[in-house]
């Protein structure tokens, strides 16, 4: 195995880094660790996978305004829908 850095997100649960994601790293292996604090403070809770799509396919061409107007055409609410999903369960 290649020995190169590696990062990932991990949290600190009673005395152990606890990764967020599996790691591919041999058992027991003796590691240095760097610790940077997220930033973000919905860093814990953020699909990045999605976010990064978004940043991908995201047309910055559309304003909000223009979505906000695609959206008003929609009948009815997200609420009543939403409302209506419950009940049929």
């Amino acid at each position: 195995m290649e020995r190169t850095s590696t990062q990932f997100d991990a949290v600190y649960e009673n005395g152990v880094l606890r990764p967020l994601k599996p790691v591919e790293l041999p058992e027991h292996e003796r590691l240095s660790v760097s610790v940077n604090w997220a930033t973000d403070p919905l860093a814990d809770v953020l699909d990045w996978d999605a976010h990064e799509l978004a940043a991908i396919e995201g047309d910055e061409s559309i304003s909000l305004e223009d979505v906000q107007a695609a959206l008003s055409k929609i009948p009815g609410s997200m609420a009543d829908a939403v409302s209506a999903e419950r009940d049929e369960r």
